[in-house]
């Protein structure tokens, strides 16, 4: 039989007990236990019983990180990698991609935006800040049509991405031949759908 302590002050019957995860010691409302309350030590421990639990009832296997959370192994959809997501994560219909690429890539555009939206602006943030650090130089000349960029604006040279995947691979080009270059793969698109 456990042993029962009374609280001094409003006389509530305290038991010594168990968490059920970590198995940290703690003082549980006697009344509560009866009732099936009280097993753990925290909130964070009560959802990761409850998500080994509902695994265990759905022949789902799951692992622990080091801070005791619930992982299971999940396939990428885009890139069909295995790798390790959180379980909360999983139920609430996330855990599907195994990398912000991946996700950028298999995610649905909302309208009017270019299907690789995500993908698109990480690129460009990525090439920015390649500038800033130095890893990338601008010559200033076009890649195509061999102008050179100007200093009051006229000729602006701009970085294009043959593969938003790639971020660091660019080509410089001017303004006319790139929205040239975008025009064609526009008409391309337009063909092959017809």
């Amino acid at each position: 039989m456990e042993e029962i302590f009374y609280n001094g002050k409003d006389r509530i019957k305290r038991v010594k007990r168990n968490c059920l995860v970590c198995n940290k010691e703690i003082m549980a409302n006697y009344y509560k236990i009866l009732k099936g309350m009280n097993s753990f030590c925290s909130p964070s421990c009560r959802s990761s019983y409850r998500s080994f639990k509902y695994a265990k009832d759905n022949n789902i296997i799951l692992t622990k990180n080091g801070r005791g959370e619930a992982l299971v192994t999940r396939v990428c959809k885009v890139c069909l990698k295995e790798f390790q997501a959180l379980y909360g994560n999983v139920k609430r219909g996330n855990g599907i991609y195994c990398s912000n690429a991946c996700s950028c890539i298999g995610k649905i555009p909302k309208r009017g935006r270019a299907l690789n939206y995500h993908l698109q602006a990480q690129a460009h943030n990525e090439v920015t800040k390649a500038l800033k650090e130095g890893r990338l130089k601008r010559t200033g000349i076009c890649s195509v049509c061999r102008k050179k960029e100007t200093s009051y604006g006229k000729i602006q040279i701009e970085f294009d991405h043959d593969d938003y995947a790639k971020f660091l691979e660019v080509k410089e080009l001017c303004r006319e031949c790139h929205w040239e270059k975008h025009e064609r793969q526009q008409r391309e698109e337009d063909m092959q759908e017809v």
